[in-house]
Order: structure tokens, then C-alpha cells, then sequence
């Protein structure tokens, strides 16, 4: 409807326009008539140009303004520069009928002109210079609401545009309002996907694979965690050079960054907690940790003591127990990609992971229900009562874990029985643990009675398996 009038119009205008010759031919009209007739023609010219112009002004709101700017942008044009627009039009306009309509001379009216809009021009040059800025970032697409933008010393996240200004909010809360002018003089930088990075030392007895494996499960553990919706690259890790302690590591991964702070800190606290688990400390710290740690490396057994004493599982046995249990487990390097266990399988042994990343999954599609890195472990039902696996569990890096078999396990419940029974103990208070983690264990809760009656299932089944004496005594 708001093109129908003005083109209506005009096609009337320029139908009379065309077709008054013929018609003033035919009347005989007078000298005086015609000259009547002749200014009737100079006015539906006339009405046929400014009709024309109402038309291209209207064409322009809706093909334009309405159209092709608010769908690219979202955002209406500002008023300031749909008037100019229109009131260029409508000069055009004028200037074309005043020299060809009219035959009078338009250099004098031009040349005014020139004045006011030199005048207007410089009056409102910022007002346009924001706004011809805010078109180019619009259809750029160099900004977006939600980015995280660093320009002219600020940074912050854009949470309003418009064509005239920028608005951010800082980390601290505060807004800071700039033109779109100062945005398209001064270098922007977008922060999206953020590539973060730190430094580690490791010693130089450290094997690059193992501080690879390290590094990488650590990334890969913590970074997913808190926002698994993004799409990453995959962590890196370099040898970036040698210190006087060892070889400095670079750990580079890649996230959100309104989370960059909280990310870094989980990774660096996964880290240390994989060097932990590994029997590893940061080189750097003193010289005096660098040779506590070398010479505990020297005994293999004794750092696998060291991470199967952690586990409550495992903390009724005294240290001579440990040792006995760590000589008899046997570290395994597991290729990224390989099932250690499969569902629905017998197994008699354990796995500690010592490094790397794991996850569980069960059913045909292997449906992934938990992720488990350095320091978890898997198959403690398995080996304490022989009971068929309950999950899959597939390496998702290259790995190293600590297999704990039956046989190595069975001497010391044979001299010491009561083992049988505590190790039945921390079994249940895991199986509960897990249950009322679980969604599905909460909606099926069993009752004080039911709960105890599969206590004393298991441990009897613990006992059965270690061919030790059923009767039960801690």
C-alpha cells in the first residue's frame, strides 16, 4: 500500500504527460489557449517528476531501509539518515525540474545549496560518521552481540549496538559506551574461541611421552567439563626449550572466553593432580623436590604403593602390604582408542589410572556415562568378586594404568582374612556413593533393609571368591 498511491500517480502523470500533444491538436485551440495549454503541460511534468520522487523515496523505505538493512542487521536505520536520504531525493528532484521543466538557470540555486549542505554537512559530519562506521561493522559482520571485544583500551562484551554507538560491559560490570566512529578508526581485536596457555617444568629423567600424556589428559579433563557445548581444537603440548632443572613444557588449549579464568584454573589444578598421581613434581620448585623425585623414580614399585595407598579401597592395608600388592601389579600402556574392558565380560583384576583419560560407556551404541582420569579406578567388582564387567571403559588418550589381579590380591587376604572384609566394606560405601550419584539409583532407592541384605551379598561374595571362611568379622 505505500507503494500503490505514489505509483499510481505517477502513472497517471506520465500517461497525461505523454498523450497531451495529441490531444491539444485535434481542439483548434487559440494562440491564447494554447498557451494555457502549454502551461497545463509544463504542470503535469512537473506533478510527474515530484511524483517520481515520492516514489523512489517510498521504494527506498521498503526495498532499503525495511528491507534489505533490517533483516541484514536486525536493527531499524536511524531517522537522521533515512531524512538525508530523502530530502537528497527530493533536491535531485527540484534541481531537474527548475533545468529541464522550467528551463532557469540552477547554478545560483546550486551554489547556495552547496552552503547549507556544507553547513548541515559539517554540523552532523560525527552523526554520520558513526553511522556509516555502524553499516560497515553491521554488514561486515565484524561484531556481534555477545563477543568479547578489546578496542581503544577497553574490553568487554558488546551488549548493545545501534548506528550510532557500541555499548560493552566490562569484567567488573561497569558500561562503556563508544561511537562507532572511534570502533572503525582504532584496531579491534574479537575474542571468541581463546587460545590459552602456560608453562611446566618437568625434569629431564621425565620421559616426553609421559609429560605429553600428562599435560594433554589434563586439558582434555577439565577444559570439556565446563563447557562442553564448544567446538575446540584439540589441546597441544610443546618442548619450548631447557632450564638448568629439566625441559619447559607449553600446554596451549582452546575455550570460551568469558570462562578463560576458571578454565585455567581447573586445568592447572588437574595438572598438578596427574603429577601427583604420577609420583611427579614441577622441576622448578627446589632442587632438593627435583632429587626427592628422581630417587623415588628409581623404584617403580614404590610409586605404584604410593598411588594404590590413596585409594580407600585399599587403606586398611599397612605398608608392607602395599609394597607386597605394588610388586605384584603391573603397569600397562594403553593406546588411545583401546577398550580395556568390555561390558558383559568376566574379569578377575583391576585397573588405577595412573595417566591419561578414560571413558565409560555401556550398551551397543556405547552410550558414554562417565569420563575418569588420573587417580580413579575401574573393575574393583570384578576382582573382588568375580562378578561379570558392568561397563565398557575405552582409553580416550594414551594412557598408562596399574592392573591389580586376583592372584596378587589373594595371598595377603589368605594371611590376613579380615582384609576380605574390609575391602567388602569400602566396595559398598563405593556401590552406595555411585548410586545416589546417579539419577536412576535416586528414583529406585532402596529401603535400610533391602541396602543391608546386598551389603552383606557382596561381602559374602568377596569372601566366597578368596576362598576364605564365610563367617564375617571386621
Amino acid at each position: 500500500m505505500r507503494l500503490f498511491r505514489p505509483a499510481v500517480l505517477l502513472i497517471v502523470l506520465l500517461l497525461a504527460v505523454k498523450g497531451w500533444p495529441m490531444l491539444t491538436g485535434p481542439l483548434g485551440l487559440s494562440a491564447d489557449d494554447g498557451a494555457d495549454m502549454g502551461a497545463v503541460a509544463v504542470w503535469l511534468r512537473l506533478g510527474a517528476l515530484l511524483a517520481g520522487a515520492w516514489f523512489a523515496v517510498r521504494l527506498l523505505h521498503v526495498a532499503l531501509w525495511n528491507g534489505l538493512v533490517m533483516q541484514r542487521t536486525g536493527v531499524p536505520a536511524p531517522p537522521l539518515l533515512t531524512a538525508l536520504v530523502d530530502l537528497l531525493v527530493w533536491i535531485a528532484a527540484a534541481v531537474v525540474a527548475l533545468d529541464i521543466v522550467l528551463h532557469l538557470p540552477v547554478a545560483g540555486f546550486a551554489a547556495t545549496s552547496g552552503v547549507a549542505f556544507a553547513f548541515a554537512g559539517l554540523a552532523s559530519r560525527n552523526v554520520m560518521s558513526d553511522a556509516a562506521a555502524g553499516i560497515g561493522m553491521t554488514f561486515d559482520k565484524a561484531v556481534s552481540i555477545g563477543d568479547w571485544v578489546e578496542v581503544r583500551g577497553h574490553l568487554g562484551q558488546v551488549v548493545r549496538m545501534s548506528w550510532r554507538s557500541t555499548t560493552l560491559r566490562r569484567g567488573n560490570g561497569l558500561l562503556v559506551t563508544l561511537s562507532n566512529s572511534q570502533m572503525a578508526e582504532s584496531t579491534l581485536v574479537v575474542y571468541r574461541v581463546w587460545r590459552d596457555e602456560f608453562d611446566v617444568d618437568l625434569g629431564y629423567d621425565v620421559p616426553a611421552e609421559q609429560a605429553e600424556r600428562i599435560l594433554l589428559a589434563a586439558a582434555a579433563e577439565a577444559v570439556p567439563v565446563l563447557d562442553p557445548s564448544l567446538a575446540r581444537p584439540a589441546p597441544i603440548v610443546r618442548m619450548i626449550g631447557l632450564t638448568p632443572t629439566g625441559v619447559r613444557w607449553r600446554l596451549l588449549y582452546w575455550v570460551d572466553y568469558p570462562v578463560a579464568d576458571t578454565v585455567r584454573s581447573a586445568v592447572q589444578r588437574m595438572v598438578l593432580r596427574n603429577l601427583s598421581v604420577a609420583g611427579l613434581r614441577p622441576a622448578a620448585l627446589s632442587q632438593v623436590l627435583a632429587i626427592e623425585r628422581r630417587s623415588a623414580a628409581r623404584d617403580g614399585s614404590f610409586q605404584i604403593a604410593e598411588v594404590i595407598g590413596r585409594m580407600k579401597l585399599f587403606a586398611g592395608l599397612t605398608p608392607g602390604e602395599l609394597a607386597r600388592l605394588a610388586d605384584a601389579s603391573v603397569p600397562r600402556a594403553v593406546p588411545s582408542g583401546t577398550t580395556v574392558v568390555r561390558q558383559g565380560d568376566a574379569g578377575e583384576s583391576m585397573f588405577v589410572i595412573r595417566e591419561g583419560l578414560f571413558d565409560v560407556v555401556i550398551g551397543e551404541n556405547d552410550w558414554r556415562v562417565a569420563r575418569m582420569g588420573a587417580g580413579d579406578f575401574f573393575g574393583e567388582l570384578s576382582l573382588l568378586t568375580g562378578a561379570p564387567r558392568a561397563a565398557s571403559v575405552r582409553a580416550a588418550s594414551d594412557a598408562v594404568v596399574i592392573e591389580i589381579s586376583r592372584d596378587a590380591l589373594m595371598p595377603l587376604v589368605a594371611e590376613r582374612e579380615v582384609l576380605a572384609d574390609r575391602l567388602g566394606v569400602a566396595l559398598v560405601e563405593r556401590m552406595e556413593r555411585n548410586q545416589a550419584a546417579s539419577a536412576a539409583g535416586r528414583a529406585a532407592a532402596e529401603s535400610p533393609a533391602a541396602q543391608a541384605a546386598r551389603n552383606l551379598n557382596v561381602m559374602m561374595a568377596i569372601r566366597r571368591f578368596f576362598g576364605v571362611s564365610t563367617k564375617i568379622g571386621l
